[in-house]
């Protein structure tokens, strides 16, 4: 994959080839006013739901071995597949959605996924903490927004396990129980406050522009 210019943790700051390929869809209703001044989405070059989808995508892909085949069309025919799913799945999360709910959608779309595309994935479907980590960064964007409440869970990435004290990798983690845990370790860590809230002020922290050329969300 062609090297990302992003600018710093849980987000990619825009397109640049590659995974980057653009993913044409219909928006999320609005759930609330659009917050066009806000910090997170600024740093991150995203205005908007298609920009928000593509930097969730290539944040949950990038340095993060998923494929078996270096065929282009079929890398592409999964994101796009992928991204309709998620859009799909994120028009119920114009109300809140309960902590059950939220692991059933990831279990429906690696069902889907390694139904259509499993032999193009390592371990023959997309592994959990991937998908987790897109899915949950889409929401962070629609919510920041206005296009949808605050989802139940954060993103998780390095930055956020180290801070909740977890010594834990998100791109190795294929199992629903143990990301499940950390996201309770996480919402303790968070208290009284929502792990969203939390984690986007904790997100805040390493936005600077003066890290305008690393990773947005660390693996």
């Amino acid at each position: 994959m062609p090297s990302l210019e992003v600018n710093s943790t849980s987000g990619h700051s825009g397109p640049s080839g590659g995974e980057a390929e653009e993913i044409q869809g219909t928006c999320i209703s609005p759930a609330s006013t659009v917050t066009k001044n806000d910090p997170f989405l600024l740093l991150c070059k995203v205005s908007d739901e298609p920009s928000a989808m593509k930097n969730a995508l290539i944040a949950a892909l990038q340095r993060n071995p998923t494929y078996t085949t270096n065929d282009a069309g079929k890398r592409k025919k999964f994101r796009v597949r992928w991204g309709t799913l998620l859009r799909d799945e994120a028009k119920l999360y114009v109300a809140t959605v309960t902590d059950e709910e939220h692991r059933e959608v990831i279990k429906r779309l690696q069902s889907h996924l390694k139904t259509d595309f499993g032999d193009i994935l390592i371990g023959g479907h997309p592994r959990y903490g991937t998908l987790r980590k897109a899915f949950d960064l889409y929401l962070k964007f629609l919510w920041r927004l206005g296009k949808a409440v605050a989802p139940p869970h954060c993103p998780i990435d390095r930055n956020v396990l180290d801070a909740a004290g977890i010594n834990a990798s998100w791109t190795e983690c294929d199992d629903d129980k143990r990301y499940s845990e950390w996201d309770a370790a996480i919402d303790s860590v968070a208290r009284p406050r929502s792990s969203a809230e939390w984690e986007y002020d904790l997100s805040l922290k390493f936005l600077q522009p003066s890290k305008a050329r690393t990773r947005c969300q660390k693996p």
